[in-house]
């Protein structure tokens, strides 16, 4: 089946609008695999990762600018094939990027990735379109992929149905109950009320002593009423047990959840985690929990309804057909209010969830960045720019609760009028002698148990909408591509255990998207034993080298060499013996001590006295009152800048490094603390590759060879 991707930020347009042509053409892509494809950074998709993406995948891409006359003509002549990917400009100036299914003379049909399937005029296509236009040819290497983001749920599921299962029995037997309780009220009225006492009581020949107690029980006053009392204390008991299993079944899934959603995260491409805004991915984080609460209910809750809607009517139908009529008719109306409704709470949910995200980024950039706020005084403007995101969400979220209240207004009509009707006319049939008054009332009673079943399933599409739209979301995470996925090679694992004589870069070509590159045609040849200091003017590219050095990120074309032997395919292994420290170290809440070590075990004890001292670690935690047991806060904002960067090239230095890396590590240090860490690293680390990024002088007149980048 063929597959439309829609788009879950506006960055995703691109990837989107890839993802859905691929589809379109027979190849299965999710939004996750088109946004690696196209590399996708922060600012969404290009035309030329359009173009590098197709021929990934099999397909010919051609990048086309012209003018709409030549689109036109283009299309008649079948030079420009259908479907293709059309970039406009939307009101707000922002680009976008769109599908062209059909063309017509007057209209074009085109998936919109943040609208979905539509028709435009030509004029206003020609309106918005930029200019540009990318075709795709099919190539003898394109074949279909697979997509498998739902059937990870699937097996959340499988792994728990026996105790599902096991829910689904109690609550059918809680439903019989109900059933049975409504039952006993026509009883009662019919038997006990309105009759005299001495009807109650017919003579009756018992054949078991079972069929002799349900005698006593169903002509008895005081034992019916005992019995009704028994049976509904086994159903509150039966409920109580059931959301015990409900609540443990939820607990194992959240785990897994949690756990896999993490695994995700950490083991991710440093390039994709990079395009990523920590707003989304917390939002995607948060529903997490709603996706499995919501699959969970719908799976039970769809299944059980079903029986009860299908049990509920057969006795309503069994008790009176006329009513049974009446009350379907009620049901119709439901079908058609809910219909209604679907599509524009759908559109509206989506955009409640994107515009919270940009809710969230805005509160994290406030966060991040309070101490420029401050001392620039733009409190002001962050405060414009957060309330104009968040008035966004609120104006949004006006509309879905408006929306909502009116489906529920004419549920409630529906449902009022319907009790009018069923009362109007059983109780006309009860004056005919053509019901009795307690069938009516059971009827009454047990009319929930039909009406509220199918008007629960119709009401569960627009909560299917909703956790697909976040399973969606969710997915894009869950899908993205892993390092772990990349591959282990046994016979490099040798070669890293050998001695480390040369990494060399061969012709590396490197950019963070489809665009201009950052490392172009880079080789260099770094040996054992011997430093470097790589300089050179801000944006020259040194950092994004040092990430490509420590496998972070993988360069586009070339190769890297350790021993003359690749080792791009053994990311896992290779970071093993690779030690990094940046000016901006990261630090986790936790004790010095584990910001040091981030949960490895330190057995040189000797060597770890010799690192901390050498480095400044022991005079700075000797000020301290529980000296390495020091809780540091989140980010390290109870220490210095001078202090974080100890404590980060101290945890380098404790790893004993094949490479070591030190990315303006030295920034906010003195000069004696500089002059001594470099002596120790030089004495203690002397056979390992020492590199440094510095724009000090100092630093840079220390090592064996400097590496000037930008020139």
């Amino acid at each position: 089946m063929l597959k439309r991707v829609r788009q879950n930020e506006q960055k995703d347009c691109g990837a989107a609008a890839f993802a859905t042509l691929a589809n379109l053409c027979g190849r299965k892509m999710s939004l996750a695999e088109a946004r690696d494809l196209t590399r996708s950074n922060s600012t969404g998709a290009t035309l030329q990762g359009l173009i590098e993406a197709g021929s990934k995948i099999g397909l010919t891409a051609e990048g086309l600018e012209g003018s709409i006359g030549e689109l036109r003509d283009g299309i008649r002549s079948k030079e420009i094939n259908l479907p293709f990917i059309a970039l406009v400009v939307l009101e707000t100036g922002l680009s976008h990027f769109l599908v062209v299914e059909e063309w017509s003379d007057t209209k074009i049909k085109v998936f919109d990735p943040a609208q979905g399937v539509k028709k435009i005029s030509v004029g206003y296509f020609e309106k918005i379109w930029g200019g540009y236009i990318v075709i795709f040819h099919k190539t003898e290497l394109f074949s279909p992929g697979q997509t498998t983001s739902i059937s990870y749920y699937g097996t959340l599921f499988f792994k728990e149905k026996s105790r599902l299962l096991l829910v689904l029995l109690f609550s059918v037997v809680i439903a019989l109950f109900s059933f049975l309780g409504s039952f006993s009220y026509q009883r009662i009225i019919d038997s006990f009320i309105l009759n005299s006492e001495s009807a109650i009581h017919e003579e009756h020949a018992h054949t078991s002593i079972f069929e002799e107690a349900f005698h006593e029980i169903l002509y008895n006053f005081q034992y019916l009423i005992l019995a009704v009392v028994i049976l509904y204390l086994f159903q509150a008991i039966l409920s109580i047990v059931r959301a015990f299993f409900i609540a443990n079944v939820s607990k194992r899934m959240n785990d897994d959840l949690f756990e896999a959603f993490f695994k995700k995260i950490l083991f991710m491409k440093a390039t994709n985690l990079r395009a990523r805004d920590s707003g989304e991915l917390i939002t995607r984080y948060n529903i997490t929990t709603q996706v499995q609460q919501v699959l969970t209910r719908l799976v039970l809750s769809i299944f059980l309804e079903i029986f009860v809607a299908i049990t509920g009517g057969a006795i309503l139908y069994i008790i009176n057909k006329q009513l049974f009529l009446v009350t379907t008719g009620i049901l119709l109306g439901y079908t058609a209010v809910s219909i209604i409704f679907i599509k524009p709470l759908n559109k509206i949910n989506n955009e409640l969830i994107e515009k919270n995200a940009r809710t969230l980024n805005v509160l994290n950039e406030t966060f991040t960045g309070f101490e420029t706020i401050k001392l620039f005084q733009r409190e002001s403007f962050f405060l414009g720019k957060f309330l104009k995101q968040a008035k966004s969400f609120t104006h949004t979220g006006k509309y879905s609760v408006i929306l909502q209240n009116s489906q529920a207004s004419f549920i409630l009509l529906l449902e009022s009028l319907g009790t009018i009707l069923v009362l109007w006319q059983g109780s006309t049939l009860v004056v005919a002698d053509k019901l009795s008054l307690g069938a009516l009332i059971a009827f009454i009673s047990l009319i929930t148990f039909y009406t509220s079943p199918v008007r629960n399933i119709i009401e569960y599409q627009r909560e299917i909408q909703n956790v697909l739209v976040m399973m969606r979301k969710l997915s894009d995470v869950m899908d993205d591509v892993s390092e772990e996925n990349e591959g282990e090679n046994e016979v490099l694992n040798d070669t890293l255990k050998k001695e480390w004589r040369s990494i060399e870069f061969k012709n590396i070509y490197f950019s963070y998207a489809a665009d201009s590159y950052i490392i172009n045609n880079l080789s260099v040849r770094f040996k054992a034993g011997m430093s470097y200091a790589l300089v050179g003017k801000s944006g020259s590219g040194k950092t994004t080298f040092m990430h490509l050095l420590s496998s972070l990120y993988s360069p586009d074309k070339g190769t890297i060499l350790l021993n003359d032997e690749e080792i791009h395919e053994n990311k896992k292994n290779y970071r093993k013996q690779i030690a990094y420290a940046s000016n901006d170290p990261f630090l986790m809440f936790g004790t010095i001590r584990e910001n040091l070590t981030l949960g490895m075990e330190v057995n040189d004890e000797s060597y770890l006295t010799e690192v901390l001292e050498a480095v400044g670690v022991t005079e700075m935690t000797n000020s301290f009152a529980n000296g390495l047991d020091t809780v540091v806060l989140e980010n390290g904002e109870n220490l210095s800048s001078g202090q974080k960067q100890r404590i980060a090239i101290a945890r380098a230095l404790l790893k004993k490094p094949k490479i070591l890396l030190l990315d303006e590590a030295f920034s906010n240090l003195d000069t004696n603390s500089k002059l001594g860490i470099l002596k120790f690293i030089e004495s203690k680390l002397k056979s390992c590759i020492r590199i440094y990024v510095s724009h000090d002088d100092l630093v840079s007149s220390k090592v064996d060879e400097i590496i000037r980048f930008g020139s």
